[in-house]
């Protein structure tokens, strides 16, 4: 968690990067709904702004390091298996 409720990622921009590590450490990714009661019991909190639903506090690397590593800014995908 960054702790900036300004930092946001859209929960569909989000679980593709997972995806991508996934394939990467190749696992078979949860599905979304067990992704995203991890995410919440780990203390992050999702919002939503009409039809576009999002995770608040999480910030995604951008360029060549956005999901190509086992942690995203902060957030290690292996502790959500």
């Amino acid at each position: 968690q960054t702790g900036s409720d300004a930092d946001t990622v859209g929960k569909g921009v989000l679980y593709s990067i997972y995806e991508q590590w996934c394939s990467s450490e190749g696992i078979k990714p949860r599905y979304t709904n067990k992704l995203t009661a991890s995410l919440k019991g780990k203390g992050f909190v999702d919002g939503r702004d009409g039809s576009h639903k999002y995770w608040v506090g999480i910030r995604v690397g951008e360029g060549e390091n956005a999901g190509n590593s086992s942690s995203s800014d902060g957030i290690d995908f292996g502790s959500y298996q």
